[in-house]
């Protein structure tokens, strides 16, 4: 404990030898920003956090590379070396540490709290998340909630990524592509990037797109997924255990610390001008000002690329509007599981019109009931909207007249004119002028998405044809969404390169991502899908067989690689279904249990089918008591919450296993 400073340091014995008189004691990092190295030959850095009045010491060190490289992105400041400064590098990086070293850095939900909490309490003004997982609920759970909290109530503009689960539909991952207050980002790569980053030859005709891999929405309740689109690869710093000042990466956790220094640029500038500035303010003009890619649709890109010049512009220029502060709260349905878009995917969804119920309320910031000013927002507020959409299968209603409660109306939505395929548009609320023009950024738009599958010929054909498909560009996609019959349990997928001259002089092999995925409720789309990766030389041919579940759309999706550059080829794809379904299909045997059990296979298909059957246990459930159970006890200086000045407790029960 130190008496001058008043406040606790720490001595890590680096040498070894007990000696401690060897090693310099560190403040925490937080407060004094010192920090020490393990050794000359491992040359990894660590620093301290020293917790709960001294009684916890934390030893802080990198569980990887990856954090230095998205610091790098958003802030890295090189005096006199410009070309190598990140977007914002008069910004200050503040690191909030979730990975856990232990876990190979995946992060923990306690981790996850104390960053948030920290952030509110270091009063922040951008945090960015470059990690994303699969969720069973989306826009839902306590940390979604927290999030919002953070955004709306403290201000603090949350930024991360979409996640590298594409090419298909509605991968978007949790919180990025799933929490409704959090800014989603695609990486995208660039003719520039592709010629300078990964030293690929030029091509004069090559275009820019989202990577192969980028996350796609729309998310399971219809929201669009992705917000905005940044460039998803960059050179830049590392840390000194790599032995190298920097690295080339790529992936949503580049895009998104672009995203998050252009959000810090435009927030400083504000300040430095003093211009009001809100999260919402923040969204509504980097989402207005987004440049549209047209070769991407808006599940890939969102909105479109940050235009940081144009959404700087759009804050001067509105920065006397008060009605900028309001946020616009979309839901689709009736409680208690309101959706936030309309997503169709199943045969029966897309089979008949539809009428549906779409709610708009304002929301002014976060839902504090006890401020005055907010209060009387609420009852002065009145807008007149006109409502549009481009999409000629969708009728919506003209005019709306909006107060504070929210209002109702309906839609009508008819896909049984459209063709097999992928159908997506955007129903658009802009404020109402007399002569029906739209001019200006939309005050809200919600998003339809219609994937609508193949015909079905018959319950029990086994084949289908997709027939040639042609690809002409990096990154090329086609999609295409089969109903499998009720009775198959399995899918094989023949791919061949329909290449017309096997003597041509580019025999080069083109790489093709094969991603299949089937959607059920509260699922993660990771329990039901296959993705591939392929080497296709002309002419070749190659089968993938997968599990399914009959009677449920399967997105097959074939997408060429974003860096194949090479002529332009073919493919032709077949499908065939299998499926033998034994009933029943999993067998309990409780302890003690004595005697047989019967199993009969079902193939309701029109082709035989030769078995090799086998059987195996492969669950052991025992119940176990625990043999201790500690008190509940409130946790640390960390983990207590703004709302309410709320504190989480824990529970620490043990147990004991034998196998």
């Amino acid at each position: 404990y130190d008496e001058e400073t008043n406040d606790y340091r720490g001595i890590v014995d680096t040498s070894e030898t007990g000696d401690l008189t060897t090693t310099p004691s560190l403040a925490p990092f937080g407060k004094a920003q010192e920090s020490g190295t393990f050794g000359i030959v491992d040359q990894l850095n660590y620093a301290l956090q020293i917790y709960d009045e001294g009684t916890v010491l934390s030893i802080v060190t990198d569980a990887g590379a990856h954090g230095s490289h998205v610091a790098g992105i958003a802030a890295a400041h090189h005096p006199g070396n410009e070309l190598d400064n990140g977007v914002a590098p008069g910004a200050k990086v503040v690191s909030l540490k979730i990975g856990d070293t232990r876990l190979g850095s995946m992060e923990t939900m306690p981790g996850l709290y104390r960053a948030l909490l920290m952030a509110i309490k270091l009063k922040l003004d951008v945090i960015n998340l470059s990690y994303a997982d699969n969720v069973h609920e989306v826009n839902r759970g306590k940390f979604t909630e927290l999030a919002n909290e953070m955004v709306l109530k403290h201000g603090i503009t949350f930024v991360a990524g979409a996640a590298n689960n594409g090419p298909a539909l509605t991968t978007v991952g949790a919180p990025g592509g799933t929490c409704e207050h959090i800014l989603s980002i695609a990486a995208h790569v660039s003719k520039d990037m592709m010629e300078t980053l990964y030293s690929m030859k030029e091509e004069k005709d090559a275009e820019g797109a989202t990577f192969t891999w980028s996350s796609v929405g729309p998310a399971m309740d219809g929201a669009n997924g992705i917000d905005l689109t940044a460039p998803g690869g960059a050179v830049t710093c590392v840390p000194t255990w790599t032995l190298q000042r920097c690295m080339l990466m790529n992936g949503t956790s580049m895009s998104s610390p672009h995203a998050a220094g252009c959000v810090a640029l435009l927030i400083s500038a504000c300040k430095a001008n003093d211009i009001p500035i809100n999260t919402v303010r923040i969204r509504k003009a980097l989402e207005a000002t987004a440049t549209n890619l047209d070769n991407l649709n808006n599940l890939q890109q969102g909105r479109g690329m940050i235009n940081v010049p144009a959404a700087w512009d759009y804050l001067l220029k509105n920065k006397d509007d008060i009605n900028q502060d309001v946020l616009y709260k979309i839901t689709v349905g009736a409680s208690p599981s309101p959706l936030r878009g309309v997503y169709l995917r199943q045969a029966h969804e897309t089979s008949h019109k539809q009428s549906v119920a779409i709610t708009v309320a304002p929301q002014f910031g976060y839902d504090d009931l006890g401020d005055d000013d907010q209060q009387q927002k609420r009852v002065e507020f009145e807008q007149r909207i006109t409502l549009k959409s481009d999409a000629t299968y969708v009728d919506v209603p003209e005019k709306l007249a909006l107060m504070n409660n929210g209002r109702t109306f309906k839609i009508e939505i008819d896909p049984t004119n459209l063709p097999p395929g992928l159908h997506t548009t955007l129903i658009m609320g802009y404020p109402y002028s007399e002569d029906g023009s739209t001019n200006g950024a939309p005050l809200f738009v919600m998003p339809i998405t219609i994937a609508k599958p193949l015909p079905q010929t018959s319950t029990t054909n086994t084949i289908m044809e997709l027939g040639n498909l042609n690809f002409e560009q990096p990154n090329q996609i086609h999609r295409h969404f089969l109903t499998p019959p009720e009775s198959a349990t399995y899918a094989d997928i023949f791919i061949e390169d329909t290449s017309s001259d096997t003597n041509d002089k580019d025999a080069t092999p083109r790489l093709f991502t094969l991603h299949t995925v089937q959607l059920l409720p509260s699922t993660p789309h990771r329990d039901n899908e296959k993705q591939r990766s392929l080497n296709l030389y002309p002419k070749q041919m190659t089968t993938t067989s997968i599990p399914i579940i009959g009677g449920v759309t399967l997105e097959l999706c074939l997408a060429r690689g974003w860096s194949t550059l090479q002529t332009p080829n073919a493919v032709n794809v077949k499908v065939v279904w299998g499926g033998v379904q034994p009933l029943p299909a999993t067998i309990a045997i409780q302890s003690g249990q004595a005697g047989s059990t019967p199993v009969r296979l079902y193939n309701g298909l029109d082709s035989d089918v030769t078995l090799n059957p086998s059987a195996k246990l492969t669950k052991w459930k025992t119940a176990l008591r625990p043999k201790s159970i500690g008190n509940v006890l409130p946790l640390g200086e960390r983990d207590v919450l703004p709302s309410h000045n709320a504190r989480i407790y824990q529970l620490i029960a043990e147990y004991e296993y034998s196998p």
